[in-house]
């Protein structure tokens, strides 16, 4: 690649935008490591039609713009499905990072993300290497990132960096790493009640909650939560997460939603809990003539053995059940 003066540009720019962006810590991109992959060493070199760096560089730049319209079927059709992809990434949640391979992993890792309105600013990709030698076939890039979890933690964006490669012959991504260990856990949560731990497993219940992923939904939860729940007018409490997965089962074949309005507010002297309002809808709900129901949620965390959701106490406004019809 040749060292041209905008290309050098470029790359201070790159530079000065991580490092006014960064709040959890440096990223350094020459510490990501691209998952091996047999024969990636051996890809080819030389510019061909499907393996030059205007062809990478609009592949990387269309799956950016794809992700961040949230386009499902856009983003996995950049990818090359038919050969093992692999995503890594950092799991803002637990600040661990994560590798997803094949087309169903990364079908959910992406669907997990954009639940969570995740959001990458790129302002472009630059040409790195396979196997310590130069190639059109591999990328990386740099910029800024943000979604409902990074916000949770009193964070607008935090500093992001990717590296990865394409394939030699279908021109797709293969590879696509982003974030390290020491990037991704620095923001790890410290040991005890955290307002911004509260803030962000509230977010993640109801982001998960919103996309139906029970999975997901379900880890937020400590082994033994009660959670009491109103959804049919009627005062409900659950134990445990597979008494409750029976429950939320029956809730999501309902089209139950929970949107949030306004902040979520801790606790004043009990950073462990918080509440927040939301507008709940449902069939349930629509079959009995209303619309929407106002309500509170209140969450409690568990202790030091296992700083999940312990606790999930819904109430809806007082007069919800009085106005809704008794029939359906």
């Amino acid at each position: 690649m040749t060292d041209s003066p905008a290309g050098r540009r470029f790359r201070a720019a790159i530079a000065v935008t991580i490092a006014a962006a960064t709040v959890v810590g440096a990223l350094v991109l020459s510490t990501l490591r691209l998952p091996k992959i047999a024969g990636a060493a051996s890809l080819p070199t030389s510019a061909t039609a499907a393996a030059s760096w205007d062809h990478t560089r609009a592949q990387v730049m269309a799956f950016i713009n794809a992700y961040d319209r949230h386009d499902l079927a856009a983003a996995l059709a950049l990818y090359d499905t038919s050969a093992t992809i692999r995503v890594g990434d950092c799991d803002y949640l637990w600040h661990v990072v994560c590798v997803r391979a094949g087309e169903r992993q990364i079908t959910q890792w992406f669907r997990d993300r954009f639940a969570e309105h995740d959001m990458l600013s790129v302002p472009d990709v630059y040409e790195t290497g396979l196997g310590g030698s130069p190639s059109p076939l591999a990328f990386g890039l740099a910029g800024t990132r943000t979604n409902d979890v990074i916000q949770a933690e009193g964070q607008q964006t935090v500093a992001f960096g990717a590296k990865g490669y394409v394939d030699a012959k279908t021109g797709r991504l293969v590879v696509f790493a982003s974030g390290n260990q020491a990037m991704c856990g620095s923001g790890a949560f410290h040991p005890g009640p955290d307002e911004a731990r509260t803030r962000t497993f509230a977010t993640e219940f109801t982001d998960a909650y919103n996309a139906r992923d029970m999975p997901r939904l379900l880890t937020v939860f400590t082994k033994s939560v009660t959670y009491t729940d109103r959804a049919h007018c009627t005062r409900a409490t659950i134990h445990g997460k597979p008494a409750l997965k029976r429950w939320l089962q029956q809730r999501f074949k309902e089209g139950d939603s929970l949107n949030p309005s306004g902040d979520i507010a801790a606790q004043p002297g009990r950073p462990n809990v918080a509440t927040l309002q939301v507008t709940r809808s449902s069939s349930w709900w629509t079959r009995r003539g209303v619309t929407a129901v106002t309500g509170q949620v209140r969450l409690v965390m568990g202790g030091p053995g296992d700083a999940r959701i312990a606790s999930v106490v819904f109430q809806h406004a007082s007069d919800a059940c009085t106005t809704a019809s008794p029939s359906g």
